[in-house]
């Protein structure tokens, strides 16, 4: 069972993306350029939590995801930083300042990793996330907040939680 965090600060807009690899048309896998006025092109933020499909529309890719955030301050020595995320859809490979922690996939239940020993004091989250619609109306992307969270450490002193 999750034990509930002491903090928690979530990471809501805006973050950065940029195209790793599409976008394409979901239905047959070719490219799929919008328009030049398209915001997908014209713009390289989004607000968050958003739904791959509200932010992108009908189109599959890669997109890497990114978010700058604070070292919390005032830690004790007994608590953990943890990154939380409580729901996404797609395959994601996760990575704070350059160090990858994990990856999820379809997922509507929270998981964190604790990167308290990767924090300093300006930090970058990366979020390399795949998605294809394909005529599914299950939601993509970070559909669900992602946070900073202050736990206690499992056994009450610090160290890996």
């Amino acid at each position: 069972m999750r034990t509930p965090p002491l903090h928690r600060m979530h990471l809501k807009g805006p973050w950065t993306y940029e195209w790793l690899d599409g976008p394409h048309d979901s239905s047959d896998g070719s490219s799929a350029m919008p328009e030049s006025d398209s915001p997908l092109l014209t713009d390289s933020r989004v607000r968050m939590p958003s739904s791959w499909q509200s932010a992108f529309g009908s189109v599959s890719g890669r997109v890497l995801f990114r978010r700058r955030f604070q070292r919390p301050t005032n830690l004790d020595p007994n608590e953990r930083v943890h990154i939380a995320f409580d729901g996404l859809g797609g395959q994601a490979t996760i990575a704070v300042n350059g160090q990858r922690i994990g990856s999820l996939a379809d997922t509507k239940e929270t998981i964190s990793f604790d990167i308290t020993s990767l924090l300093e004091v300006s930090n970058e989250l990366t979020v390399e996330l795949s998605f294809s619609p394909g005529g599914t109306s299950t939601p993509g992307g970070l559909i669900e907040p992602v946070a900073v969270e202050i736990h206690l450490a499992a056994d009450g002193r610090s160290g890996s939680a």
